[in-house]
């Protein structure tokens, strides 16, 4: 049974982790300058715009924007949300037969 709960919490770990990065991935791609972790080549991976007032400008005015795909992204983060719950159900029936085991024993 502990190798059951270590499996899920390390697999819980992972798609919190997966989430994390697709939502940051999805927050900076509208923020010039946001550094984009990505699984997978997006050509272009960043596009050019011109904004002087933009603290990330270069001196030419010049700001380059991540270009993450934004449908994957989400894609992403739907699947980290569901093997989120998939492997927090593994730990609640991990619990149960735990604590049935304990009751048998008693």
């Amino acid at each position: 049974m502990v190798s059951g709960i270590s499996t899920a919490l390390s697999g819980y770990d992972a798609a919190v982790t997966q989430l994390a990065v697709s939502a940051n991935n999805i927050a900076r791609s509208t923020n010039a300058g946001g550094g984009v972790t990505t699984s997978g080549a997006v050509s272009p991976a960043s596009y050019i715009t011109y904004d002087p007032a933009n603290p990330a400008a270069n001196a030419q005015g010049i700001v380059r924007t991540p270009n993450p795909d934004l449908v994957q992204q989400v894609v992403n983060a739907n699947t980290a949300g569901y093997d989120a719950q998939a492997n927090l159900t593994s730990l609640a029936v991990q619990n149960e037969l735990s604590q049935k085991a304990l009751n048998i024993v008693s």
